[in-house]
């Protein structure tokens, strides 16, 4: 292969390799491994994205031979890694959102207009928040409709507020969590979800009633918890979701009343915390919603019969390339259920981009909460 053809094929080889790796690290980071091997596989990742290119080089292929039939076989697969990544970046641009599904629009939400500063906070941190572009304290609040014919004429109406991926901790402030959250509050939502990953410390336990507390006092709370919640004293957490009156689901089948009306709510926290729930029969003819941390577990929701799927865990990416998309999904799917609606054979998944994380980095990928109005058969267009 002559000098001039190996500068062309290195751009794509470069691409492919990358994609390589991180779909290792993906679906890696989408499995119970443990806090401490995550943070070494992601060690490991990380030098083989630095380091595996060397294998190109030329001068090590008149040194070492063995190299030169390691890199020209690991070019070959690059080349593949490129092919790939086209061919997951067409079929997620193609991509159709569910028929049921009709989206409202969306608006920036400013919680410095009731703090009077950014809410940054302070350290490397705060500063990394408030370098130009990145969107950490610029959440949005997304509207959509969903249109479900055989919903009961009681639930027209119904007003859900999916929140997910808090991830409390020094940026951003818990003022600017509070200022949010008092935003979502004044929707007046009838059913308030919340998909996990709610703290990255101890010391953010006592954020707990100050912030969620404006959402569940006057509306019924569901949730679960999150991988990232494991580490920290999850059954304090769950105390504390609970004297603020969040009805916590993780591994079971609880059945709540909206409107007078009985609902179904299941939590699942696999693959870090208990057990698949399973689903009273008495239960199975009623409207049932699954809250999954990870969209992973979205599949095992609509097999068990839910009609609505809630699921966090991957931000959305946090980082999305123009034309490509996300990049970083911990996701054993890699990035088939990103962000937004999918359909899952009769059910709906909706995955939220959440409103924190513990790295303060978002481009083109703002936090964000969701405001979802059901309608049924037979409602009034116009509205």
């Amino acid at each position: 292969m002559n000098s001039l053809c190996v500068l062309f094929l290195l751009p794509f080889q470069l691409a492919g390799h990358a994609t390589l790796i991180v779909a290792c690290h993906n679906w890696w980071y989408g499995r119970l491994i443990g806090r401490r091997l995550t943070d070494a596989v992601q060690l490991i990742h990380l030098a083989l994205l630095v380091l595996m290119p060397i294998l190109w080089v030329p001068i090590l292929w008149d040194q070492y031979p063995f190299v030169q039939l390691i890199g020209q076989y690991y070019s070959y697969l690059s080349l593949a890694g490129f092919g790939l990544l086209i061919f997951v970046t067409i079929f997620r641009n193609l991509r159709i959102v569910p028929s049921e599904v009709v989206c409202l629009g969306w608006e920036h939400l400013n919680p410095q207009s009731y703090l009077g500063h950014s809410g940054s906070g302070p350290g490397w941190r705060g500063r990394l928040a408030m370098i130009p572009g990145n969107d950490v304290l610029h959440p949005v609040l997304r509207r959509y409709e969903l249109n479900l014919g055989s919903l009961d004429p009681i639930l027209n109406g119904l007003k859900i507020l999916h929140i997910s991926d808090f991830h409390f901790g020094k940026t951003p402030t818990r003022e600017w969590y509070q200022a949010v959250m008092r935003m979502c509050g004044m929707e007046s939502p009838d059913l308030v979800l919340f998909t996990g990953d709610l703290v990255d410390g101890l010391a953010q336990h006592d954020w707990i009633p100050s912030t969620l507390g404006h959402l569940s006092a006057s509306s019924t709370s569901v949730g679960i918890l999150g991988n990232h919640d494991t580490w920290y004293e999850p059954k304090m957490i769950e105390r504390r979701l609970r004297n603020i009156g969040f009805q916590m689901v993780g591994g079971s089948v609880l059945q709540i009343q909206v409107r007078g009306k009985p609902i179904c709510v299941m939590g699942n926290e696999l693959p870090w915390r208990g057990s698949p729930p399973v689903v009273p029969e008495e239960f199975k003819n009623q409207f049932l919603i699954a809250l999954c941390h990870s969209p992973d577990e979205a599949i095992w929701a609509a097999q068990n019969g839910a009609q609505l799927i809630f699921s966090g865990h991957v931000h959305g990416g946090q980082i999305r390339i123009p034309l490509i998309g996300p990049v970083i999904m911990p996701s054993r799917y890699g990035r088939r259920f990103d962000s937004g609606w999918f359909r899952i054979g009769k059910s709906l998944l909706h995955v939220s981009c959440g409103l924190g994380g513990s790295q303060p980095v978002r481009w083109r990928c703002p936090p964000e909460v969701t405001m979802i109005t059901l309608r049924g058969s037979g409602h009034d267009q116009s509205c």
